[in-house]
């Protein structure tokens, strides 16, 4: 769990962990939120991309929940970037 604000993230990921009886822990930074994970839930309403498609493992489950945009666009621009190596 990461958020803008540190000490919301503490209080969501301590409350989340205690109402769903899973492991939710508050991050410093986004690359940290999913590197390495199983499942990724990106919940945003940022207009800029917020993750790597690189910090993502193969295989990870990704799931996007953004309600900024319209409910009839079939489908949004992803919310990160993808990179290539040279």
């Amino acid at each position: 769990m990461v958020s803008r604000r540190p000490e919301r993230a503490q209080a969501f990921a301590r409350r989340a962990a205690e109402e769903s009886e899973v492991e939710v822990r508050a991050v410093g930074t986004v690359e940290e939120a999913v590197r390495e994970r199983d499942v990724v839930v990106v919940a945003t309403n940022s207009p800029v991309p917020v993750l790597d498609a690189g910090w993502i493992a193969p295989g990870t489950h990704v799931t996007t929940l953004d309600s900024s945009r319209s409910h009839a666009t079939k489908s949004p621009p992803p919310r990160w970037t993808t990179h290539t190596s040279s």
